[in-house]
C-alpha cells in the first residue's frame, strides 16, 4: 500500500511541477486517496490511526 501511496505523490509532483495540475489539486486528490483508503480498511474491520503529512512542495509560481 505504501508504495502506491509514493507513486502517487510522486506523479502528482510531477504534475505540478510541470504546470498540468494545480497544487491545490494535487493536495486534494491525496486527501481523497487517504480517506478512501481509510473507508476501505475499515469496511475489513481493521482498525488503524494514521496521521497523514501532506508534504508536497509549494507551488514553483502564483500562476501554479
Amino acid at each position: 500500500m505504501e508504495s502506491v501511496c509514493v507513486a502517487l505523490i510522486d506523479a502528482l509532483d510531477e504534475l505540478v511541477e510541470a504546470g498540468r495540475i494545480t497544487h491545490s489539486l494535487a493536495r486534494r486528490i491525496i486527501y481523497n486517496y487517504d480517506v478512501s483508503v481509510q473507508d476501505n480498511i475499515g469496511k475489513c474491520g481493521v482498525e488503524i490511526k494514521m496521521k497523514v503529512i501532506y508534504a508536497l512542495p509549494p507551488p514553483l509560481s502564483p500562476h501554479v
